[in-house]
């Protein structure tokens, strides 16, 4: 069985990107900047459309190219471009943009974390880090004791810092 692809991790390799792991991907960021910058629901859906087509063609995946930037900001770059084209003289916002941006990149870590860790780290690092939790009650849902715990809290949140890093770098 194949592993799940992770958006950025393909892009940081140069792999291909599947078209449904894009739109699984970055539908959300891109809906919320464009809806939050004053466009209605079906000019969202036509601009993702047109986005699509922009970025992936008549092929089923698209390979980012270094030499055009970093990804978030080549997309961005790819949304105006599908805006300016229906001769709009809205933009999306380049604040919320760099916003949504932040979030889809810790997105991105925490899937990236989650593959690396036991289903039961994975599950006290979410229900203490994540959720906020006492350790007690994450130590019992996750069947580990409380030390243990602690020691994948310190070990995830600077795994996740590596992430973030590298995938803000893509």
């Amino acid at each position: 069985m194949t592993p799940e692809l992770i958006l950025m991790e393909s892009v940081r390799n140069g792999s291909p990107v599947p078209r449904a792991l894009f739109h699984e991907s970055c539908d959300e960021t891109v809906s919320t900047v464009l809806l939050s910058s004053g466009f209605s629901v079906a000019e969202v859906e036509e601009l993702l459309a047109e986005l699509d087509t922009l970025l992936f063609g008549n092929d089923a995946f698209y390979r980012h190219d270094p030499e055009k930037g970093a990804f978030g900001d080549f997309l961005l770059e790819q949304l105006c471009r599908c805006v300016r084209r229906r001769g709009e003289h809205r933009m999306p916002d380049r604040a919320k943009w760099d916003e949504e941006w932040k979030k889809q990149v810790l997105r991105q870590s925490l899937l990236k974390l989650r593959r690396e860790m036991t289903p039961d780290e994975y599950l006290a690092f979410e229900v203490y880090v994540v959720e906020g939790k006492p350790a007690r009650e994450a130590a019992v849902l996750s069947s580990l004791s409380p030390g243990m715990v602690y020691l994948v809290k310190t070990r995830a949140l600077k795994r996740l810092r590596v992430l973030r890093h590298e995938f803000e770098a893509v």
